[in-house]
């Protein structure tokens, strides 16, 4: 991965002094967002106990550590931070440094159940090499979960008309692929896949995006969400 610095660099910056995951933050106390909802309603769907779990980009652990309360057989954080690594080394069974854009995934074909990949395609120039390690090792009837941000969420839409550029550009220098619902489906076309995208919220406040003015969406409103969430089934 390239941009216009190094980052790799920036991300161990942000995570070499960010605070130690709690165990359980569906236990720590603080509401639980909407988007949060979605992604654990799907993880929940999808009976994980005693099953082979990675977690793509897993940041400061907060999703490995729900992860690991329904007791997968395997739980694996991938990452090519080694800061980010270091955050989850106690919570996954195996850690794994790879560089995901251009660098094979050291795991066996077909024989993962289930994959994280939130808020990772957007930092990926050319994710097609990725895209195909994933449903190589994912097996049959498995699912990965994405997240991304909307670059025509509703609030997107607003600050270009104001002039103003896009939430999903301003939100973080290392992103550098933004996608529409027709690419994430172009992006899959190569595999035999099913995918289904899930509604969220969309924000109300373009100058703070995660203000809490924000508003419940379904059905063809879930287009102005501040994110696309949506799992691909590998068929």
């Amino acid at each position: 991965m390239s941009t216009r610095f190094s980052t790799k660099e920036h991300f161990n910056k942000i995570f070499t002094n960010s605070k130690k995951p709690h165990s359980n933050f569906l236990k720590s106390g603080k509401k639980i967002g909407k988007k949060d909802k979605v992604i654990i309603n799907i993880i929940k769907s999808f009976n994980i106990k005693n099953k082979n779990c990675v977690d793509i980009g897993p940041g400061d652990g907060r999703w490995t550590s729900f992860l690991k309360n329904f007791h997968p057989s395997n739980l694996i954080g991938i990452d090519f931070s080694e800061e980010v690594l270091k955050k989850n080394r106690e919570i996954c069974d195996q850690i794994l440094l790879t560089n995901i854009q251009n660098e094979k995934l050291a795991l066996k074909s077909n024989n993962i159940d289930l994959i994280l990949c939130l808020e990772v395609l957007e930092h990926l120039t050319f994710p097609d090499f990725f895209i195909s390690e994933l449903m190589r090792v994912l097996k049959p009837g498995s699912i990965a979960i994405f997240s991304i941000p909307n670059i025509l969420s509703f609030i997107s839409r607003l600050r270009v008309l104001l002039g103003l550029l896009p939430v999903a550009i301003i939100s973080d220098p290392t992103h550098v692929k933004f996608y529409r619902r027709k690419e994430i489906i172009r992006l899959f076309s190569k595999s035999k896949t099913e995918i289904k995208f899930y509604s969220s919220t969309f924000s109300l406040n373009i100058f703070n995006p995660k203000s809490k003015f924000n508003i419940k969406s379904f059905g063809l409103l879930s287009n102005l969400d501040d994110s696309l969430i949506f799992s691909v089934k590998k068929l």
